[in-house]
């Protein structure tokens, strides 16, 4: 009989070396073509941006926005700073460090799969979590995910470990308050995390008390507890922080209110829709909320709490007076929640493929592993027991709760994942034992199986997907302008109108690489296109402006034109609009 432990043993299991082996070569592909062919990975964009900011601030001893609450959660920032004060600061460093994170979050989730299914099971876990590309694509970029996955996996992992002792009758209080722990950090980096542990428990509890024994439930009751004072340490340092940085009591991050209410709302996809354009720059975001609060309830004088507060106001107004549409967008939500697009704003893995085809070597789509999971569900109940197996659908419960309440990205879904990747693995193998014969399939888990795979690939969200890919188009022909890669510009933008002709934003992007190359008769063309769009998108307005207002052309020039749309424009926009300095430096030009 071999005496090691089951840890020692899964960590020298021949074919988990090969697992990882595979993870180090692909990502190492990856990051590599990527680099190449992707100029976003390059260039950072939005949250990346915004993070890199901070962490250069805090590696530089200063304090980042001093006297505000944090307004994205501040884990990420904090680790990246820490990071460029030890001088890991070139941004390939950083990518290869995240990458190595990922290989041991791959680890774990073998790790968290050998707990409640077979050995085969978990390995095949393993190579699915390998083969689907999101796992490692957002491992490409400064995101806050990648601090909070491996903290997922870890409590995730320890919370499994806790619920064997008690089965085994052993002490578990470390391992409770430890998975607690890690899991209150988690949400420093993604505050919607929240909800993993009480509600994994809470099913945990639930399947204890129907078909757990008496001592048992006895054990797990002051386990619960010991999990949740965790879960408080842990999120703690983020309401310590805003506190000294503001006296406002914001748990985490300021952003939470104006989340609720862009998933919640008249115009809400069930992943991410801006309501306007001066929602676009995350650095702008907290003063255009701020802002819109203030002027709403007059007052001048509102903090960031009490503008979140306001903005999940408006959210739940709009739910109770339109039931029907909130209902209808509830089951959007779900949708995109469990569909095979993979949506996204800036970072979208369908587009990333089209640049760099080597990322199909991770073909999977999201609704084959829903299926699997189907397949595998019963499987993992039986080896599991009761504990386990509601320990697992409570993560996932919760993650789903999370994109319901809010909204769904591709890599939101990333963390509850983990929890469904062990069923995945047993659905995996069961079908490698149907094939050998040595099992069948149950009707309804493969009409289950089956019916989310199709569903998964349902166009519930029409053509807005397109336009998702088309925008990520432009951001890609933004970051080779910014790496003054000029002659490679074209090429996306014309693939994003392709996509979608009326994108307002592909239209200005490509009339302002025909000016660059004095090509002034093409770019008014595009810009009158782009505004006669029945979409306000006020950059190409006054790009239109000021072309035709300051044009040497006498064929383009039209002053009076260019006077009177900025001027009529201007008359319906707050004086807090951030594009209004934009508007008033072509208006000092056309002004006698």
């Amino acid at each position: 009989m071999n005496s090691a432990s089951p840890k020692v043993r899964l960590l020298a299991d021949r074919r988990l070396h090969l697992l990882l082996l595979a993870a180090v070569v692909l990502r190492a592909l990856w990051l590599l073509v990527l680099w190449r062919a992707d100029p976003t990975v390059r260039v950072l964009i939005s949250d990346p941006e915004y993070y890199d900011a901070w962490a250069r601030t805090a590696a530089a001893g200063e304090t980042f926005r001093p006297g505000l609450p944090h307004w994205l959660p501040p884990l990420y920032p904090w680790i990246l700073g820490g990071l460029y004060g030890l001088g890991a600061t070139a941004l390939p460093v950083v990518l290869g460090l995240q990458a190595l994170v990922g290989v041991a979050v791959t680890t774990l989730l073998v790790a968290i799969s050998d707990r409640v299914t077979s050995r085969g099971g978990a390995l095949a876990a393993g190579w699915l979590w390998t083969l689907y590309l999101p796992t490692a694509y957002f491992e490409t970029r400064l995101l806050g995910l990648n601090a909070a996955l491996p903290l997922c996996a870890g409590a995730l992992w320890l919370g499994l470990v806790g619920v064997r002792r008690i089965e085994q009758q052993r002490a578990c209080a470390l391992q409770f308050l430890m998975c607690g722990l890690l899991a209150g950090v988690a949400c420093l980096a993604r505050p919607n995390l929240l909800l993993l542990p009480p509600l994994a428990g809470l099913v945990g509890l639930v399947g204890a008390f129907r078909g757990g024994t008496a001592e048992q439930r006895a054990r797990l009751l002051p386990a619960a507890l010991l999990l949740l004072a965790g879960l408080a340490a842990g999120i703690a340092p983020g309401l310590i922080s805003n506190l000294q940085r503001s006296d406002q009591p914001v748990l985490v991050s300021a952003n939470g209110g104006v989340n609720f209410w862009f998933g919640n709302n008249a115009e809400a996809r069930g992943t991410f829709h801006a309501p306007g354009p001066e929602w676009g720059n995350i650095a702008e975001q907290r003063d255009v909320s701020v802002g819109l609060a203030a002027r709403a309830l007059n007052d001048p004088g509102l903090d960031e709490r009490g503008a979140s507060g306001w903005w999940v106001g408006q959210g739940l107004g709009w739910i109770r007076s339109e039931p029907v549409g909130a209902l209808r967008l509830l089951g959007l939500k779900l949708a995109d929640s469990l569909s095979s697009t993979e949506f996204g704003i800036q970072y979208t893995p369908t587009v990333s493929r089209q640049l760099a085809p080597a990322l199909w070597l991770a073909p999977l789509p999201f609704g084959l592993l829903l299926a699997l999971a189907a397949l595998g569900a019963a499987r993992v109940r039986s080896t599991a027991g009761p504990i386990a197996s509601g320990v697992l659908a409570g993560w996932v419960a919760a993650g789903l709760l999370g994109s319901l309440l809010y909204f769904t990205y591709s890599r939101f879904r990333m963390p509850w994942l983990l929890a469904l990747m062990p069923l995945c693995g047993a659905g995996l193998m069961l079908l490698v034992d149907v094939a050998r014969r040595r099992a069948r399939l149950s009707v309804v888990a493969t009409l289950i199986a089956l019916g989310l795979l199709a569903q998964s690939f349902v166009p519930f969200e029409g053509p807005y997907p397109l336009l998702l890919r088309s925008n990520s188009l432009v951001q890609a022909a933004q970051a080779h302008e910014r790496l003054e890669q000029h002659g490679r510009r074209r090429a996306p933008l014309e693939r994003a109108l392709e996509l979608v002709p009326g994108n307002a934003r592909a239209l200005h992007e490509l009339a302002r690489l025909e000016l660059s190359g004095g090509r002034g008769r093409e770019a008014l063309t595009l810009l009158e296109r782009a505004v006669a769009l029945p979409v306000d998108y006020p950059p190409a307005l006054i790009e239109l402006a000021n072309l035709i207002g300051t044009s040497r052309d006498p064929a383009l020039r039209d002053p009076a034109r260019a006077l009177a749309l900025l001027e009529a424009w201007k008359a319906g926009r707050p004086a807090d609009d951030p594009l209004l300095a934009m508007a008033e430096a072509v208006l000092a030009k056309l002004r006698p």
